[in-house]
């Protein structure tokens, strides 16, 4: 859990990017792998899309007020019923093993994450 949360805080940097750096990325698609060599780039414009065209769309949704960022956790190791169980155990004061407060710990430090810079955190897991 330690690795998907740590992942996923890394992640939000790319989510959080500004128009002027999506800019300078987008840019480099048109071009050669890396310089000097003759490889092109897999990456492609829509289908009737230049990359000036699209370049202007990303930068609108960029900046749109309407832009509503989401960060996914995709966890199929772990199960939302056991998680419960736990959580209710730990709620009426019973004993849990350790893991599940570090748990605890590692999920609610995401979700505040995520609040804190207006991105909507969702949680995948086994039932």
């Amino acid at each position: 859990m330690h690795e998907v949360v740590g992942q996923a805080l890394k992640n939000m940097g790319n989510l959080l990017c500004m128009p002027s750096s999506m800019r300078q990325k987008l840019a480099g698609f048109d071009g050669t792998f890396m310089k000097g060599t003759q490889i092109s780039r897999v990456r492609a414009a829509p289908l009737g899309e230049t990359f000036a065209t699209t370049l202007d769309r990303v930068e609108q949704h960029l900046s749109s007020n309407k832009l509503q960022r989401q960060m996914v956790l995709a966890c199929s190791f772990l199960s939302a019923t056991d998680c419960t169980n736990d959580l209710n155990a730990l709620r009426s004061g019973g004993t849990v093993r350790a893991s599940v407060r570090q748990l605890l710990w590692l999920l609610s430090y995401f979700v505040s994450a995520c609040k804190e810079v207006n991105v909507e955190p969702i949680i995948h897991c086994r039932r």
